[in-house]
């Protein structure tokens, strides 16, 4: 989701690619009741932004999470071009 639109389908373990505008906008990733909390990032004008989700914890954790905090199922980072993560977790 993008600024609250669906914007796309990524197959588990795969990626895909969507075009923004320049500028803010808030993400966040779903699956069922189950996502992650939602994130503002900055798209470049000359650049591109690249993000990872993946499930808290791993799959037992995500089982957990789906029913304790569903809005907090995965974890999304942001990956930056010199390969650092910023990882984003709920409260950082």
């Amino acid at each position: 989701m993008v600024n609250g639109q669906r914007v796309g389908f990524v197959w588990n373990g795969k990626s895909a690619d969507f075009e923004l505008p320049p500028g803010k906008h808030e993400i966040w990733v779903s699956l069922d009741w189950c996502r992650s909390p939602a994130r503002s990032i900055e798209v470049p004008a000359d650049g591109m932004v690249e993000l990872r989700a993946q499930f808290r914890g791993g799959f037992l954790g995500s089982l957990l999470y789906s029913f304790i905090q569903p809005k907090s199922t995965y974890d999304l980072d942001v990956l930056t071009p010199q390969g650092a993560n910023q990882y984003f977790r709920p409260g950082a």
